[in-house]
């Protein structure tokens, strides 16, 4: 259990970061605005915020989720294999298996509560034979008890079916010798060139 004050400490710190950052913040927000792009091709809002992740430093990023669904569309990439967001920072997508019947299907998320444990144990062993890297996710309120607010039909369905979803991600964890992004990070590198070309 996280103490109380360990979590008051944090919300500080976010409070501050986000007044420091409050010119950057405004900026990218305006850029946004006057670069209105469709929802399935939002390219210089990517390259952007990219660029502003390689100007702080950052490595990594695990943002891209290669399917279509009625919020975004990032299905124009054919595979969930790393590729270079910027020379310098690294994009990892979320891990979608391509063979089930034509369908897109993610590791993790609500194909993981709704298949079960079993099924995304193989779709990682798969996705990883593949690419090289398998990426799971799971969102932290898919492991408690009750969701943490209400929300309306339809969404409620595919936001808390079948929560929580201990027992499942259990098994995916036991399966597997997991790492993290930090760890991988020289591999993947390594493996894509040390000089990043944008390739996807």
């Amino acid at each position: 259990m996280i103490a109380l004050s360990e979590l008051n400490r944090f919300k500080e710190s976010v409070k501050r970061t986000v007044d420091e950052k409050k010119p950057l913040l405004v900026e990218i927000a305006r850029y946004l605005y006057e670069n209105p792009e469709l929802g399935s091709e939002e390219f210089k809002a990517f390259e952007r915020l990219t660029k502003v992740l390689e100007e702080h430093g950052f490595q990594y990023d695990s943002s891209v989720l290669p399917i279509r669904t009625p919020l975004y569309d990032w299905s124009r990439h054919k595979s969930s294999a790393p590729f270079w967001g910027t020379p310098r920072v690294l994009e990892i997508p979320i891990s979608v298996y391509y063979k089930f019947a034509g369908i897109r299907i993610p590791v993790g998320g609500f194909y993981f509560r709704l298949l079960g444990g079993p099924v995304d144990i193989r779709l990682v062993t798969s996705v990883e034979r593949e690419v090289g890297i398998a990426v799971f996710y799971v969102h932290p309120w898919e492991l408690v008890k009750s969701p943490p607010v209400p929300v309306a039909l339809p969404k409620r369905v595919f936001a808390y079916h079948r929560i929580p979803a201990l027992r499942s991600f259990e098994k995916v964890l036991g399966a597997f010798p997991w790492t993290d992004f930090r760890d991988s990070l020289g591999a993947l590198t390594e493996l894509l060139g040390e000089t990043g070309n944008h390739t996807e």
